[in-house]
């Protein structure tokens, strides 16, 4: 667009869509103006506006203006002593340049069904002229595609843009609100199936809300007693460690016992809600936990003895999911197992009482069903007497027996807890 006259100074608006030029003319873009002159901006050209704030024949020229982002104002200063219809005193003036301002009821999202959108301008927006929208996506053009306010819009699955327009021709940024039609329940996936799980199990169980329309929101709700969850129950935002639920809140540490306070079951309620509303159906899972692992004891105490002498070994695993295999060595040297889980040599799978009649060292490893393991050495024995003497029990043994069965002792004094699946 062209003035016919000197241009002094230039200016956009807050929202870089307006361009105000102002100097020493007396026309813009084929127009009337005075000294003064607005252009919209739009695809990189400038559209006159009809705003006009000049008008009067006292101003001989504006030489500078400034824009106040914060209270959307134009600074105007230069040759003039009135302007905008009003006089003044210095060569000094603040003009408004507010656009105006669209409000939309209901805000864009997801509904359950179709409705209507009402655009209207904003309460205090002065001099409102019309809305210009279009509900498919596309630009809305002036003055085709317009409405004087308020106007109501039928919306499905729809985008609609719009911008409100003042009488000078000030627009407001161009809008977008979007809005689905949405009345399919969302669906929470659960990451892990419900089952038996040991320490080592433990990676986090996570919550999934699955909805065909995720840019609108979903929000899922849980309860881990089992009782019925609502809305105020706690909010999924993070994964959940079944292993940090034991032991149970309440229970001094001091206090805890592992076979008794490390096992459980966790019974997990979900449902989710979507962003339009829809409800999903309360979900429920249940998880056996077990984080200890088993232990065992020999129900002859460590000693020397008459041979022979018939040893069992007992696994316990408490509350948790019972004992699965017990795996032995008479050497001391902890049991090994291969890939498959069967016993490397010497080690044995204890199935049964042991007849012993010479020293031994009896060393475990032992599984729960949750794969929680175990291994030590459970019980040292010497037999010093013949095997005709009648005594159960030897009460005297030598130095050398002595130091060897201090020694087996001290290292079968507490179990290495190793965990694996």
């Amino acid at each position: 667009a062209q003035v016919n006259g000197e241009v002094r100074a230039l200016v956009l608006s807050p929202d870089r869509a307006r361009l105000y030029v102002a100097g020493a003319f007396t026309q813009a873009g084929g127009e009337a103006r005075s000294r003064i002159a607005g252009f919209r901006i739009e695809n990189g050209v400038g559209e006159l506006m009809a705003w006009d704030p000049g008008g009067d024949s006292a101003i001989a020229a504006i030489d500078g203006l400034a824009v106040d982002a914060g209270r959307e104002m134009l600074h105007v200063g230069g040759d003039f002593t009135r302007i905008d219809g009003a006089d003044a005193p210095r060569p000094y003036a603040e003009l408004g340049i507010a656009p105006p301002s669209t409000a939309v009821a209901p805000a864009g999202g997801s509904y359950q069904e179709p409705g209507f959108v009402e655009l209207s301008c904003e309460e205090g927006t002065a001099d409102c002229l019309r809305i210009c929208y279009r509900d498919d996506g596309e630009a809305p053009q002036a003055p085709l595609d317009c409405a004087v306010p308020p106007v109501n819009v039928p919306v499905d699955d729809t985008v609609l843009r719009f911008f409100a327009e003042d009488v000078a021709g000030v627009r407001e940024a161009l809008r977008e609100e979007r809005y689905t039609v949405d009345n399919v329940p969302p669906e929470t996936a659960i990451s892990l199936p419900a089952g038996l799980y040991g320490a080592a199990d433990d990676s986090g169980l996570t919550l999934t809300c699955e909805d065909d329309h995720p840019d609108f929101g979903c929000t899922t709700y849980y309860t881990l007693d089992g009782a019925p969850p609502d809305t105020s129950s706690a909010v999924y935002t993070t994964p959940i460690s079944l292993a940090a639920l034991f032991p149970a809140p309440g229970i001094p540490l001091e206090e805890v016992d592992p076979l008794q306070h490390l096992a459980g079951t966790v019974t997990l309620r979900t449902f989710s809600v979507d962003g339009a509303g829809n409800v999903e159906a309360t979900k429920t899972r249940v998880f056996e936990i077990d984080l200890a692992a088993p232990q065992v004891t020999a129900t002859l105490p460590s000693g020397n003895y008459v041979a022979p002498r018939t040893v069992g070994l007992m696994c316990n695993d408490g509350a948790g999911s019972g004992c699965s295999n017990v795996f032995y060595t008479l050497n001391g040297t902890l049991p090994a197992l291969d890939e498959a889980g069967e016993p490397l040599p010497p080690a044995l799978l204890y199935t049964g009482p042991l007849t012993l009649d010479s020293a031994a060292s009896i060393a475990v490893l032992a599984r729960d069903n949750a794969g929680n393991s175990t291994s030590g050495i459970v019980a040292v024995y010497a037999f010093t007497a013949p095997a005709t003497d009648s005594r159960s029990g030897v009460g005297g043994i030598d130095g050398a027996m002595l130091t060897m069965l201090l020694g087996w002792l001290w290292r079968a004094r507490r179990f290495e807890v190793r965990r694996h699946k």
